[in-house]
């Protein structure tokens, strides 16, 4: 779905969806302007139209696309506004992750994501002990960890960790003591998944 966008003089580009959804004209009428070039339209390609043709193959957003939602919430309503489908999934992965103020893990934790997806137990162990802090009883998948530790990044040391945190995670898994944390389950489409939450103690 392409993603045109609207340009005001050179500055404050719009998707087109982000036009519509402000003004409360509907994308047919928008198309209709466009077409009769009422509108004077930029070729740029915009992140709304990144996430929608990225939704048309898949039933997940990517990390990438996780951080840069929850980056720009307004995101999420202009993908509302094009597929409500979309956004109704896109809500649902945003939630999925949780109250983001609580649970990110400090420098030492992501600076072991290096050394812990090279195989380093004493990095490993670091992460570990983070998750085993902060994970609810609730089983939370992959993005709920991978978020946390991306946040507290910059963008370049985001573009060098991100890579490597499955890697990071798999190797984590491996600590004996971790071992009570996590489970693979085959879920609706038949594919292992990993989930991670908090074991039940026993009341004595």
């Amino acid at each position: 779905m392409g993603g045109k966008q609207i340009a005001h003089g050179r500055e404050n580009l719009m998707d087109i969806y982000q036009i519509g959804r402000r003004t409360r004209i509907s994308l047919k009428s928008l198309r209709k302007l466009e077409a009769l070039n009422v509108l004077k339209l930029d070729e740029a390609e915009g992140p709304l139209s990144e996430l929608l043709f990225h939704m048309r193959g898949n039933q997940t957003f990517s990390l990438p696309m996780l951080l840069q939602m929850i980056a720009d919430p307004d995101l999420i309503e202009d993908i509302s506004y094009a597929n409500q489908t979309y956004g109704r999934r896109a809500r649902d992965q945003i939630a999925a992750l949780g109250d983001l103020s609580q649970g990110l893990p400090g420098k030492p934790v992501t600076a072991a994501i290096d050394g812990t997806a090279k195989g380093d137990p004493i990095a490993a162990q670091m992460i570990a002990d983070w998750l085993r802090d902060v994970l609810p009883a609730e089983p939370v998948k992959y993005p709920w960890i991978a978020v946390r530790l991306m946040l507290p990044l910059n963008d370049f040391l985001r573009e060098k960790a991100m890579p490597i945190v499955p890697l990071a995670l798999m190797h984590m898994r491996k600590l004996e003591a971790f071992r009570p944390y996590w489970e693979s389950i085959e879920n609706k489409s038949g594919r292992k998944e990993i989930r991670y939450f908090q074991p039940k103690t026993l009341d004595l």
